[in-house]
């Protein structure tokens, strides 16, 4: 039977799938629905070890047991399950810039569920050719990696966070290229999200003009 793990009371949700897998080689043998009070059953599997797993939209849980022998195995086997995050997680930033830019790039993290997330670390690697300048919400910079660190305790349910970094691109840079911030979140609840963005680095065009006066002298004029 499936109950919560926060109030430890039986969770009376049907036709959630359940999933029995050998817990040995991961290898799915059987999965089953439970029914209008949470119950769920398997039959006729040999003995061994095995995990019953769920996972859906709302609800994730899993629980290892053991079957002696053949047959239907009911009343030992209480999944604990806990709501499931349902979080996004993007970063933005301009599509365009010049050497020697200075450009903001934003971190998002959305949490759409209906439980909390906790243990939240998000990082943010820059691309080499961009100097740091500034993190916000206390960012940790790490000039050995390149990387911007955030950390944050909890973000609830149906809230919102961000965090910008702030960089100068370098203006030794002489052709068009494209420069890719990559960035990474995890939480305690086994969140684990990435999101990047490349940035196309326009290189300015160099304009040379001649101008020819009168009495035929010829005045360069170059930008």
């Amino acid at each position: 039977r499936l109950y919560s793990a926060l109030t430890h009371q039986p969770l009376e949700t049907p036709g959630i799938t359940v999933s029995l897998r050998d817990s040995v080689t991961g290898a799915e043998i059987d999965t089953t629905v439970t029914d209008s009070t949470g119950f769920f059953w398997f039959s006729g599997f040999p003995a061994g070890k095995y995990v019953a797993t769920i996972r859906s939209i709302s609800w994730h849980g899993r629980e290892p047991f053991s079957n002696a022998g053949s047959g239907e195995h009911i009343l030992n086997v209480n999944i604990p399950v806990q709501a499931t995050p349902s979080v996004t997680f993007t970063k933005s930033g301009p599509s365009r810039a010049l050497p020697g830019d200075t450009v903001v790039y934003t971190l998002s993290l959305d949490n759409r569920g209906s439980v909390g997330v906790t243990g939240i670390v998000i990082i943010d690697t820059l691309d080499r050719r961009m100097h740091f300048i500034a993190a916000s919400v206390n960012g940790a910079y790490d000039s050995t990696s390149h990387q911007i660190m955030w950390q944050f305790a909890r973000i609830d349910s149906l809230a919102t966070l961000s965090c910008t970094a702030t960089v100068v691109i370098s203006d030794t840079i002489s052709r068009p290229t494209t420069l890719i911030n990559r960035s990474g979140m995890k939480s305690n609840e086994g969140t684990d999200l990435a999101s990047q963005v490349g940035t196309a680095i326009v290189i300015p065009a160099r304009l040379s003009i001649w101008k020819t006066t009168c009495a035929g002298e010829k005045i360069n004029i170059s930008r």
